[in-house]
């Protein structure tokens, strides 16, 4: 959903209730140029419509809200490494959440669907003990 931003240059909690359709699911405010959204605010909305919260804080990376970082306030937040972002490395981005599931589904997003964690780890099951290696002079 695309909703107005308010005086902060972040999403207006006043206008989030009408812009959500039937076929939202989450809310995604940006907290803008160092500013910070009004999350306290988009939290209540987002509880009371059973709306997930997922923050979008790369610029206003190391911004703060009653000793709490940007990004850490809903279900995940995000960082871009962009090159015109706070932390540039030319591209790319990083996530931050404490939800598990998230974790464990970002983590097989970033490394082409490799299970670090499980059974597909992508290494070997057995490594032979004796015998040639390829490549050797055996």
């Amino acid at each position: 959903m695309f909703c107005d931003i308010d005086e902060t240059l972040c999403l207006d909690p006043d206008r989030i209730e009408a812009a959500i359709t039937p076929r939202t699911k989450a809310v995604v405010p940006v907290h803008m140029c160092g500013a910070m959204a009004r999350i306290d605010e988009i939290k209540d909305v987002c509880r009371k419509k059973g709306l997930i919260l997922l923050e979008d804080a790369c610029q206003s990376l190391g911004a703060t809200y009653q000793g709490k970082a940007v990004g850490s306030f809903g279900l995940a937040g995000c960082f871009s490494f962009d090159s015109v972002k706070t932390v540039t490395c030319g591209e790319g981005g990083g996530i931050i959440t404490d939800d598990k599931a998230v974790y464990e589904k970002a983590d097989q997003f970033a490394d082409h669907g490799h299970d670090h964690l499980g059974a597909r780890t992508g290494a070997p099951t057995a490594i032979p003990s004796s015998g040639p290696i390829s490549g050797s002079a055996n």
